[in-house]
């Protein structure tokens, strides 16, 4: 048995036939995008840490195409996720080598953090990866 669940679904409750489930989880799709303000005119770095199947960055494209977005996740799969003007790549963001330093302009953490038991080495991670 795999360690990872199949990459599509991984959060179920995006997904749900439950209308009351599904719109709560849209909606925290919705509100993440208002609070990451992507609205001004000069172009972003934006990266969605733990970007799972890439909902997030399927709404912020949609709504915001002018900025450069990236999402990341530690699922073997996640290279395979196509989201037209986004790239996804494989990284730990506990592995110094796999993260660069001062590239983002936003690092969004949606169903992400929950799954690190010490989050001061990835908070220390994330704020490492904003630009000054």
């Amino acid at each position: 048995m795999s360690e990872f669940p199949p990459l599509e679904g991984i959060v179920p409750e995006y997904h749900s036939r439950n209308p009351v489930i599904n719109a709560f989880f849209r909606k925290r799709l919705e509100v993440a995008l208002e609070f990451a303000e992507l609205g001004g005119a000069s172009p972003l770095d934006v990266l969605d840490l733990g970007c799972g199947e890439g909902l997030f960055l399927r709404g912020a494209v949609a709504r915001h195409p002018a900025h450069r977005y990236e999402g990341w996740d530690i699922h073997p799969r996640v290279e395979s996720v196509v989201v037209q003007g986004a790239r996804f790549r494989r990284v730990d963001i506990l592995t110094p080598a796999q993260v660069p330093a001062q590239r983002f302009d936003r690092v969004l953490c949606l169903d992400v953090l929950e799954h690190f038991e010490d989050l001061g080495p990835v908070l220390a991670a994330v704020k490492g990866l904003l630009k000054p």
